[in-house]
């Protein structure tokens, strides 16, 4: 919501001045010409910086560390600027239609007109329209028709962009169906006719009331004054009065806003050309991010920011023409200048000075030697103004009444006040009680249901089950409303408390030293963050510190896209106290700068400030929503399959409005109610929040109210004890303190035990291919029929058979490099490597380094790249500069490949090979045809040495093939000849098992006690008539991989931490259960699983659980997979801490971490990458891979360091490590096994 904006001095209209001579004239254009190229050097300074946090963001975003981005950021933008100054801004294929690359100024020729018009078209007839109603509605300020209209400006400014959007689209659909014809204007898509109404009047919603309600406060203050008073009264014409008193006084107000209004338009023009389909600078630069194009997303970005410094450069220039005082002031600015350089040297020689003289150590010593002061003596005036207390009684009576009355006016006399309060005391009701108000459990998904004999399948829409309906997943959305409603405000309040905290720092210490070296800095930092569009930037940073780290990182994006207005309110505000008498007072006895910013400065300022805190969860409110309608919501969110091949649904598991609003642009014209009951609730709470602030403001205005007696040092100190107490009961008391007590019972030296079972020499390691690993699986499955577990495999045993595929290799691998030095090192230099088909051949030849750009894939899909295929020679020896171009020449034609690894310590690793062959037998024929060929992993070292010869090294081609465009590819000749030799034989059809166990859950309800329940199968209730709170159908897997790669033919290996400590972890957490009185309401299935080689020509995938499930006959259709937790390297790592990988299932990172919290153990999620295109719902999903049910993976950070390693082994594994991991996990358990809602 626009503040108030300070009115300038009125001008009024004076004779006319005399002629000005040339010198002076001469005078103010070298003044205003000083003063725009000043303006121009500050916004080149401003773009260089946009570029720079672009590159920045953007490279962190792929996962990259801040100390590798920042030089990568600092060489891209040298690099970019050198370009631009050429002419030159890159090739893009983001960009275009075809996907082929296209001249990112071509893209830009194309896109930049057209959101100009946009903006152009919105922004006119919001200035058209906001100054016309301010106009009417400041001629009847007096009428209660000015507070009509304040109730509707803020009722305006609150309508978000999506909602709006969301309105007038279901508007156009419902014409279209009533009338049975098109709709009067469209309802998305290109066309400079009807086309840009409908996304203009949207652009134009918040910018209409901003202006229509500065143009009131502006205008009804103007009446008022004396001056506009005595020209009515000297009878000058009315129209006179308005242009030449008036208007040209309320101008700079107006034209301040309509610049504040493109800042917001900016921000909020992606969402709408995405929503409406319109092919402009947002839509687009949506696509670039997705798609991880940086120059394209740089060019939009800077082309954003110069259009935001060039308008508020032309309003700053025109201000000076409207106001003589500015426009004088212009005259003074090269005598000023001549005298800045001067000034600032003194100021920064006196500022050194000043620090080196007072700071905290002097002020200390200085306190801690002054000597106490003297009692002051009794006022000689105390007598006299006793013996007139009748006298002063009287008078405090008449004030404490005038008092009540300004009360009354401040408070039920204030209707914004009113309206709000109830408003968010509503909020707040809800932030409490949401969990236990909703209708439903909102973690309940629900699928196919039979209703009368017939079929139904989610979303299903608002009936008497379901007020609101459900969304795609069968979720309830009233459920989800109310119970995200503590995400969502939480995150409000933080994120505002941040931008509070820092925005009064900074302004306070930029106010105090107005004019310094650190005043300058503040002032140009905020101009930056300012330049950039809210949205853009706030993604940028959101996906640079990392998405699935949760709440904090939304609150660090929220606080630095907006603390710079209150740190200007702040800084002004300052800037008039400092010269009061009280503080010079302060300053000359002596007090601190804190003390005085804290005791004099903080008091005043506080009631402003909570009515800007009001304001401000409006504005963030704001921008989560429009953050959740681009896909950016806590977590990231996962992505579910709602059928075989359908487009992947983005949905988070932790309900939060934001993430309601994902994706809904797909199905809010056949689903309304997906997008607008979470839409509505953005907006009841934006209202209710600014009109709050609102209320705030004017009861300051009308009472003057002090904060200082609520809010103290003693009720801030009672609060945060309270606060204290209150955490303190809610974790050692009720259920929670049960369970943790139950989870002290995991013993690490236990689980240290099974660990040296399991890497025993009997075992052979649990290798893929020996006796070993089928022993390994029996003890196993003993395991688990001692500890009381049921069996869950086929034929009521604990297995479910499979066979694997894979490759023996059979001896060491050759590599020779014939160029007179020393032969490479098997396992030093050279390994097989472990790709998509096996590794086995032997060739020889010339190497060839390959560098490609991205490569489309055939007419007709698949794997093949026709760039790639043109490019080489099937007698070829490829060298690839990394495993992701490995992953795409192994389908072009080669004769070997050499891949450069990643991690030199890969050559130590144990993998197993594919046993995919690339001998195929012709579908019409029979013969064979095709042959299998070596594929080496090689260390950068031996990359270099066969490129000694072209002048290149990796580290100069890795650069290169970045700069490669679209179906580029590079070949380079190293002329080099290897000859290389990998022996093995395929296993086609080698018997692997799956251990299965089952523990089943009693037939009660959440939080109702124990009752009866039916060892074999879940409940005995049929599936439609069992309540929702039963849950002993609900399935939560426990799983851990037991098997190794296949044997080296060098050397054995014991795989004692991967994966040997998540079995031992698994069967200890097991028997910690079944020792304690603890019994589940949901059913667990623990599961031991041979994960090495392939399964029907596939990879082992632990998250496809409905596979385990099979092997009980009714297991499938009987159970709902609540969760799959995957435990692995849980006995050692190089971390301090227990890391938790959950993709984007916020509600099982936040189970596992509070758990280990609880337990004492240190935890927090891992770094995992996310898919940048969750910001762009419009790509291709067909591919890919939903999750049948949220997913969290256990492991001890730094456990890959040793994984495959010769010295993973049981010496290196810790029980205090494993008994650490085991109690989080049990603790976890427990909640989820009775829990219902977690």
């Amino acid at each position: 919501m626009a503040q108030q904006l300070p009115l300038q001095q009125p001008h009024v209209s004076a004779p006319a001045a005399p002629r000005e001579s040339w010198s002076e004239r001469h005078q103010q254009f070298i003044g205003l010409s000083l003063f725009v190229l000043k303006r121009l050097a500050f916004g080149l300074l401003v773009l260089v910086a946009i570029v720079f946090i672009s590159f920045l963001g953007l490279d962190m975003a792929r996962g990259v560390d801040m100390a590798e981005a920042l030089p990568y950021a600092a060489r891209s933008t040298l690099l970019y600027f050198t370009n631009l100054l050429h002419g030159n801004l890159g090739m893009t294929s983001a960009g275009s239609i075809t996907l082929r690359p296209v001249p990112i100024s071509t893209v830009l020729a194309d896109v930049v007109p057209k959101s100009m018009a946009l903006l152009a078209v919105s922004l006119l007839f919001a200035t058209v329209i906001g100054v016309l109603l301010g106009y009417l509605a400041g001629k009847r300020r007096h009428s209660n028709v000015s507070l009509i209209f304040i109730l509707l400006s803020i009722i305006g400014v609150s309508v978000p962009s999506f909602f709006a959007a969301l309105l007038l689209q279901l508007l156009m659909v419902r014409w279209a169906r009533e009338t049975g014809s098109l709709p009067p204007l469209p309802v998305g898509g290109f066309g400079w006719d009807k086309h840009i109404i409908l996304p203009a009047l949207v652009l134009a919603a918040r910018p209409v009331a901003q202006i229509a309600r500065v143009t009131f406060v502006t205008l009804g203050a103007l009446l008022g004054l004396d001056f506009v008073r005595t020209a009515l009264g000297k009878g000058l014409p009315t129209r006179q009065v308005w242009r030449g008193h008036i208007w040209r006084n309320a101008l700079i107000p107006i034209l301040t806003t309509i610049g504040i209004s493109l800042r917001f338009s900016l921000s909020s023009l992606p969402v709408v050309e995405y929503f409406f389909s319109w092919p402009g600078m947002g839509f687009t630069l949506l696509k670039s991010i997705s798609k991880q194009d940086d120059l394209l997303t740089v060019a939009l970005v800077m082309v954003m920011g110069i259009l935001f410094i060039l308008v508020n450069l032309a309003l700053d220039i025109s201000y000076r023409f409207i106001d003589p005082q500015l426009r004088d002031s212009l005259t003074n600015l090269t005598r000023v200048d001549k005298r800045r350089f001067v000034k600032r040297v003194q100021d920064t020689l006196g500022s050194v000075v000043s620090f080196l003289r007072y700071n905290e150590l002097t002020d200390w010593v200085r306190q801690t030697f002054r000597r106490r002061a003297a009692q002051p003596a009794a006022s000689p005036f105390a007598n006299v103004a006793a013996a007139q207390g009748d006298l002063f009684d009287t008078r405090a009576d008449v004030y404490r009444a005038q008092r009540r009355r300004a009360w009354w006016r401040g408070t039920m006399g204030n209707l914004p006040f009113v309206l709000g309060s109830i408003l968010v005391v509503g909020l707040l009701s809800i932030l409490v009680f949401g969990p236990s108000l909703s209708p439903d459990n909102p973690y309940t998904t629900r699928g196919l249901t039979i209703v009368d004999g017939e079929f139904f399948v989610p979303p299903f829409e608002p009936s008497a089950t379901y007020p609101l309906g459900t969304d795609v997943l069968g979720r309830d959305i009233a459920s989800l409303i109310l119970a995200g409603a503590q995400q969502t405000l939480i995150l409000a309040m933080l994120a505002v408390a941040a931008r509070l905290l820092v925005g009064f720092v900074l302004g306070a210490i930029a106010g105090w030293k107005s004019g310094s070296w650190f005043d300058r800095l503040i002032m140009g930092v905020a101009e930056v963050l300012s330049a950039f569009p809210a949205l853009v930037l706030a993604m940028i940073i959101i996906l640079a510190l990392g998405i699935r780290r949760g709440m904090v990182v939304f609150v660090i994006a929220l606080c630095i896209v907006g603390w710079g207005e209150t740190m200007l309110y702040v800084r002004g505000e300052v800037m008039a106290i400092r010269p009061r008498p009280y503080i010079e007072s302060a300053v000359a006895v002596g007090v601190r700068t804190t003390r005085m910013m804290v005791a004099h400065v903080l008091p005043i300022l506080l009631a402003a400030l909570i009515s800007l805190a009001a304001l401000e969860m409006g504005a963030v409110l704001m921008l989560l929503g429009e953050l959740g309608f681009v896909g950016i919501f806590i977590g990231g969110g996962a992505f579910a399959e709602l059928d075989v091949g359908s487009t992947l649904f983005h949905y988070s598991d932790v309900p939060e409005w934001g993430s309601l609003l994902s994706g809904v642009r797909q199905y809010a014209r056949a689903y309304p109610w997906l997008a607008i009951y979470p839409a509505f609730a953005f907006f009841i709470a934006i209202v209710g929040f600014n009109l709050f602030g609102e209320g705030i403001r004017r009861m300051i205005e009308t009472v003057g109210v002090g904060f200082g007696k609520i809010f103290n040092r003693f009720t801030v100190a009672l609060a945060l004890g309270g606060l204290l107490i209150f955490g303190w009961a809610r974790a050692n008391t009720g259920s929670i303190a049960y369970y943790r007590q139950q989870a002290r019972a995991f013993d690490g030296q236990q689980a240290l035990a099974q660990v040296g079972q399991l890497t025993a020499p009997q075992f052979e390691g649990r290798s893929l291919g020996t006796q070993g690993m089928g022993d390994s699986a029996d003890w196993i499955a003993q395991q688990f029929e001692s500890l009381g577990l049921f069996s869950a495999g086929e034929n009521a045993t604990f297995f479910q058979n499979r066979a694997r595929e894979f490759t023996q290799i059979t001896s060491p691998g050759q590599l020779d490099i014939l160029d007179g030095q020393p032969a490479p090192e098997y396992r030093t230099d050279f390994v097989e490597y472990p790709g998509y088909y096996n590794s086995i051949g032997e060739a020889n030849g010339q190497v060839r380094a390959v560098l490609m750009g991205e490569l489309s894939s055939g007419a007709f899909g698949g794997r093949a790249r026709p760039a790639l295929e043109r490019a080489l020679d099937g007698e070829d020896i490829l060298l690839l500069l990394s495993e992701e171009d490995a992953a795409i020449a192994e389908f072009g034609p080669r004769s070997g490949l050499l891949v450069v690894a990643s991690d030199p310590q890969d050559m130590q690793r144990h993998y197993t090979i594919s046993g995919r062959n690339r001998i195929l037998a012709d579908y019409l024929t029979g013969k064979l045809k095709g042959k299998n060929t070596p594929a080496l992993w090689i260390t950068e070292e031996m990359a270099n040495r066969l490129l000694q010869g072209t002048g290149e090294t990796v580290a100069s081609l890795r650069q290169r093939e970045a700069s490669l465009g679209q179906d580029q590819v590079s070949v380079i000749d190293t002329g080099v000849d290897v000859s290389m030799v990998v022996d093995g034989d395929i296993v086609e059809r080698f018997p692997a098992r799956h251990v299965i166990g089952y523990l089943p859950g009693v037939s009660g309800r959440a939080g109702i006690g124990d009752a009866g329940f039916d060892r074999e199968m879940p409940g005995t209730a049929t599936q439609d008539s069992r309540d929702a709170s039963v849950l002993d159908n609900k399935l939560v897997v426990v799983m851990a991989q037991y098997d190794s790669a296949p044997p080296a033919p060098d050397a054995g290996h014991e795989a004692a931490n991967f994966n040997a400590s998540g079995v031992a972890v698994m069967l200890e957490a097991i028997r910690a259960i079944q020792a304690s009185d603890y019994q589940p309401y949901r059913s667990y299935l623990f599961v031991a699983y041979a994960g090495e080689g392939l399964d029907g020509g596939e990879p082992i995938k632990p998250g496809d659980v409905r596979k385990f499930l099979q092997a009980r006959t009714g297991f499938a259709s009987a159970f709902d997979v609540e969760a799959v937790i995957v435990l692995q390297g849980l006995g050692a790592g190089s971390g301090d801490r227990l890391e938790i990988t959950a993709g984007g299932n916020q509600r099982l990172t936040n189970l596992f971490d509070t758990s280990a919290g609880r337990m004492g153990v240190k935890a927090g999620p891992a770094n995992d990458a996310v898919d940048i295109s969750i910001i762009f719902e419009d790509r291709a999903l067909q591919s890919g891979e939903g999750q049948e049910a949220p997913i969290v993976t256990l492991s001890w950070a730094g456990w890959q360091e040793t994984a495959r390693m010769p010295g993973d082994t049981l010496e290196t594994l810790s029980a205090d490590t494993l008994e650490q991991a085991g109690e989080a996990l049990l603790l976890s358990m427990m909640v989820i096994g009775r829990e219902n809602t977690y």
